[in-house]
C-alpha cells in the first residue's frame, strides 16, 4: 500500500510542475514552445508507462513488483518527437491526457482497496458456553457401587440342631431332633466395607426319640420360635461383584417346645435371650440384585425345662439394593 501511494503522489507532483512550468506561459503567450512539450511528452509518456506496469501487477496478484519505468533514469526514455501545431490545442490534450492518468490512478487504488478488504479474514466468535444436558437423559451411565445402599433380603435356609436336653423330675433326658429348616428377612443398609442390618426369622424342626431306657414308647414332638436379631458386621470385597461377610448379632428369641410321651404333653414357651454369629458371601449380578449365602450359629438361653439350644443354619437370600 506504501508503494502505491508513493507513485500516486509522484504523478501528480509532475503533473503539477508541469503544468506550472507550461501551462500558464502557453496561455500567457500563445507561441510555439515545442522543446517543452517535447519534455512533457517524454514525462507522459514514462507516466503510462508505470500505470501499465501496476495494472499488470494487480491483475497477476504479484507480491514483488519489479521498478516500474517512470522511476528510471531520464535518458533510458527515448525522446517523442513532437509535431509543430497551435500551442492552445497542444496544451488541452496534455491536459486531457492527465485526467485520464488521473483516473486511472483513482481505478487502481480502489482496486486495491477491495483487494485489502478481501484478504482481511473475519474470525468466528468462539462459542464458550456448552449445550446444557438433561440429567435425566445423560449419555453418561451412572456409575454406581454395587452393594452400596439400603437392602431387603428374604432368605429360606437349612436348620440343624444339636441335641435337646429335657430337665425332668426324674433327671436329665436327651431328645434327638430332625432336621429343620428356617426362613426371615433381612433389612438394613450396607456400605463398602461394613453393614447393619434388623433381621426376624422364624424356624421349626420336629423330634425324632428321646432315650429313656424303655424302648417302645410312643414319642413325638416339636420345636420352633420366632427371633429378631440387630446383627453388624465387616465386607470383605474380593471383586466389584463378590464380597466375603463376618458378623455378628443380639436379640431375642420366642420359642415354643412341646412333645408328648406315653400319652402325657411336655410344652414350654418363653421370650429367650439369643445371639447369633455368621459368615458368608455375596454375589451382585446387576447393581440392584444381592444373592447371598449364609451360614449362621443361633445360641438360644435354657428354659425352665430344656437346656440351651445350638442351632446351625445355612441360608440362602435373595433381594434388592436401592
Amino acid at each position: 500500500m506504501s508503494l502505491f501511494k508513493m507513485k500516486f503522489s509522484r504523478c501528480l507532483e509532475l503533473a503539477l510542475l508541469y503544468l506550472f512550468s507550461f501551462g500558464l506561459p502557453l496561455l500567457s503567450k500563445e507561441e510555439p514552445v515545442q522543446s517543452e512539450y517535447s519534455a512533457l511528452r517524454v514525462e507522459l509518456h514514462r507516466i503510462e508507462s508505470g500505470l501499465a506496469v501496476l495494472k499488470k501487477g494487480l491483475l497477476a496478484k504479484q507480491v514483488e513488483v519489479s521498478e516500474p519505468e517512470f522511476l528510471r533514469p531520464l535518458e533510458d526514455v527515448k525522446p517523442v518527437a513532437v509535431k509543430p501545431g497551435n500551442s492552445m490545442d497542444e496544451f488541452k490534450n496534455i491536459h486531457n491526457e492527465l485526467d485520464a492518468i488521473a483516473r486511472g490512478l483513482g481505478e487502481l487504488r480502489e482496486k486495491e482497496k477491495n483487494k485489502v478488504r478481501r484478504n482481511i479474514n473475519v474470525e468466528e466468535p468462539i462459542v464458550l458456553s456448552t449445550p446444557r444436558i438433561d440429567l435425566g437423559l445423560s449419555p453418561i451411565p451412572e456409575v454406581r457401587n454395587k452393594g452400596i445402599g439400603f437392602y431387603v433380603l428374604p432368605f429360606f435356609g437349612v436348620l440343624v440342631p444339636d441335641e435337646l436336653e429335657w430337665y425332668s423330675v426324674g433327671g436329665d433326658f436327651e431328645i434327638e431332633e430332625e432336621n429343620g429348616y428356617s426362613s426371615g428377612v433381612r433389612m438394613g443398609y450396607g456400605g463398602k466395607y461394613f453393614f447393619s442390618d434388623f433381621q426376624v426369622s422364624y424356624f421349626h424342626n420336629e423330634m425324632e426319640s428321646m432315650d429313656i431306657g424303655l424302648p417302645g414308647l410312643s414319642f413325638s414332638g416339636k420345636t420352633e420360635g420366632m427371633g429378631g436379631h440387630i446383627s453388624a458386621g465387616a465386607k470383605i470385597p474380593f471383586s466389584q461383584s463378590f464380597n466375603i461377610t463376618l458378623g455378628g448379632g443380639l436379640g431375642g428369641t420366642y420359642q415354643d417346645v412341646s412333645f408328648r410321651l406315653m400319652g402325657i404333653t411336655v410344652e414350654e414357651e418363653d421370650l429367650l435371650f439369643s445371639y447369633q454369629l455368621f459368615t458368608g458371601i455375596e454375589y451382585y449380578p446387576t447393581d440392584y440384585l444381592r444373592l447371598g449365602l449364609r451360614y449362621r450359629w443361633l445360641c438360644v438361653e435354657e428354659m425352665d425345662l430344656f437346656a440351651a439350644r445350638d442351632l446351625h443354619l445355612a441360608e440362602l437370600a435373595l433381594g434388592y439394593v436401592f
